[in-house]
């Protein structure tokens, strides 16, 4: 699912996203990054990778709590 979500951001973009939606976006991306399997882990990392470079700076609200998780 999280490589379907990355596809989607990729391709259409995070513009948009309002703010329930982003806090959702990210509430799930971060419990799948807490939450993967080793055979997983490419597929949480390019999705990580991708939704936040796609939401570039509104992702600054949730560095701390990404930081915390890392």
């Amino acid at each position: 699912m999280l490589e379907t979500i990355e596809k989607i951001v990729s391709q259409f973009g995070v513009a948009d996203v309002d703010a329930k939606l982003e806090e959702r976006l990210m509430e799930g991306l971060l419990f799948s990054f807490q939450e993967q399997l080793s055979e997983d882990s490419n597929v949480v990392l390019n999705a990580f990778g991708t939704i936040v470079n796609c939401l570039g700076v509104r992702v600054k609200p949730h560095i701390p709590q990404i930081c915390g998780i890392i």
